[in-house]
C-alpha cells in the first residue's frame, strides 16, 4: 500500500468495431446524458472567445502567462461530468462551436471512431517535445500516423479519507464497508473510473474493461450494496466530493482524486489518500481538436501553451495534478514531487493501470460499452 497525505497552510485506446449513431444515441438516452447543454458561448466583441468543453479548470492551463492577453483572445468553458459529455455534445449538433475538447486518453479512440476529431500538426505543438515518453508515445493518441490528441495531466485515483477522523489507516477499497463507516461514505459518478476500481475488487479481474457480462453485474450489484447500506451519498461531482468530507458528513471514499486532498486542505480539514492493495486506475487527459472548430489555429496555439512550463506549472500549483513536461517537472517543489512518481514511472504502472476502452461491439464473452452504460444506470436508479 502507498501513502501519502496532502496539508496546506493548501489506457492505450482499443475496442472492437464502430459505434454507430444508433447505437450511441440509444446509450444516451438510456443513461440520460442527452441534455447537456452549452451555453453561454456568444463572441465577446474585444476578444477571439474559444469556447472548450472540459473538466472544471482544465481551461486555465491555456491562458497561462498571459497568453490571453497577448493574444486578444478568451476561453468560454462549459464543463463536463463525464468524458462522454464531450462526444454526446458534437454528435448532438455541436460540430462547429466548439473549439477544444479534453478526454481521457481511452475516449480518443471512441471519438475518432465516430469521426468528430481532425487531426493536429504535431509541429504546430513544439512543447510536446518536452513531455515525457511514457505519455508523449500514448498509441490511444495516433491513428495512421497523425495526431489526434496532445497529453496534458495525468493523475490516478487513490483511496481518500479523513485521516483526522479515520483512526486506522484503510488498506483495502472493502475498508469503505467497515461497521464505523456506515453512512459516512461519499461515493462518485464517473462510470469508467469507478468500474475500472470495483470491478477488480467484486471479481480479482486484471483487466476491468474486458470482463463478462456477469462480472459487470456482480460488480453493479457490489456498489449497489455500499449505496444502499454505506453510504452518505453519491456526489455529482470531485467538487461536491470534498464539500461532503470537509464537512465531516463523509470520512471516507470509493474513489478518490489527488486533487481533492488539496480542495479539502484549503476548507481547513485534513485529508490524506492510500493506494489499496488492490491497486487501482490511472488517467491521461488530452486536449483534442473537434471537426469544424471555429478557431482551430488559435486552439493549437493554447494547447502548446498548456504544456509550456508555466501551463504545466499551473496545473501542478492550482489543480494538484500530474505534468508531463519535463523542464516543468524540474522546477517543483519537493513537496509536490512527492505526490507523484516522476522519478520512476515504471512504480506508477504498478500501481495505477490504464487500462484500454471497453469493446464497443458485442464480442460474445465480453461485457461492451453500452451493456456498462445500462448497467451504470442500474446503480443510479437504485
Amino acid at each position: 500500500m502507498t501513502k501519502f497525505e496532502l496539508t496546506v497552510d493548501r489506457n492505450s485506446g482499443t475496442g472492437t468495431g464502430l459505434l454507430t449513431r444508433r447505437r450511441f444515441t440509444g446509450w444516451v438516452s438510456a443513461s440520460a446524458a442527452a441534455s447537456i447543454a452549452f451555453g453561454g458561448l456568444r463572441s465577446a466583441a474585444a476578444a477571439t472567445s474559444v469556447n472548450v468543453m472540459s473538466w472544471q479548470g482544465y481551461e486555465d492551463p491555456l491562458g497561462a502567462d498571459g497568453f490571453l492577453a497577448k493574444n486578444s483572445a478568451e476561453v468560454k468553458a462549459t464543463y463536463i461530468s463525464a468524458n462522454e459529455d464531450i462526444l454526446t455534445k458534437l454528435k448532438a449538433g455541436g460540430i462547429g462551436s466548439v473549439d477544444l475538447g479534453t478526454p481521457e486518453r481511452k475516449y480518443v479512440f471512441l471519438m475518432i471512431e465516430n469521426d468528430v476529431l481532425q487531426p493536429i500538426d504535431p509541429d504546430r505543438v513544439p512543447n510536446l517535445k518536452r513531455a515525457m515518453p511514457f505519455f508523449a508515445n500514448q498509441p490511444s493518441l495516433r491513428r495512421d500516423g497523425k495526431l489526434y490528441a496532445v497529453p496534458f495531466t495525468w493523475g490516478m485515483l487513490p483511496l481518500v479519507y479523513r485521516s483526522d477522523l479515520v483512526t486506522e489507516v484503510p488498506t483495502s477499497w472493502r475498508d469503505v464497508m467497515k461497521p464505523e463507516y456506515k453512512g459516512k461514505v461519499v461515493m462518485v459518478g464517473g462510470m469508467v473510473g469507478v468500474l475500472q476500481i470495483w470491478a477488480r475488487v467484486a471479481t480479482g479481474t486484471d483487466t476491468p474493461t474486458m470482463i463478462t457480462p456477469a462480472e459487470l453485474k456482480e460488480t453493479i450489484d457490489l456498489l449497489i450494496k455500499i449505496k444502499k447500506e454505506h453510504a452518505r451519498t453519491v456526489a455529482t461531482s470531485w467538487g461536491e466530493m470534498a464539500d461532503v468530507m470537509a464537512r465531516g458528513e463523509a470520512v471516507i471514499a470509493t474513489c478518490g482524486w489527488e486533487p481533492v486532498v488539496l480542495w479539502v486542505a484549503k476548507k481547513g480539514a485534513k485529508l490524506a489518500a492510500v493506494y489499496p492493495k488492490e491497486g487501482t486506475t490511472g488517467f491521461i487527459d488530452t486536449y483534442v481538436l473537434p471537426k469544424g472548430a471555429p478557431n482551430p489555429d488559435l486552439a493549437v496555439k493554447l494547447i502548446d501553451n498548456a504544456l509550456s512550463v508555466a501551463g504545466q506549472k499551473l496545473i501542478a500549483d492550482k489543480m494538484g495534478q500530474g505534468i508531463i513536461n519535463l523542464d516543468a517537472i524540474a522546477e517543483l517543489t519537493p513537496e509536490q514531487r512527492l505526490v507523484y512518481p516522476y522519478d520512476n514511472m515504471e512504480t506508477m504502472t504498478k500501481t495505477a493501470r490504464f487500462y484500454p476502452m471497453p469493446p464497443l461491439e458485442p464480442d460474445g464473452k465480453h461485457a461492451t460499452y453500452g451493456d456498462m452504460v445500462k448497467e451504470w444506470d442500474r446503480f443510479k436508479r437504485a
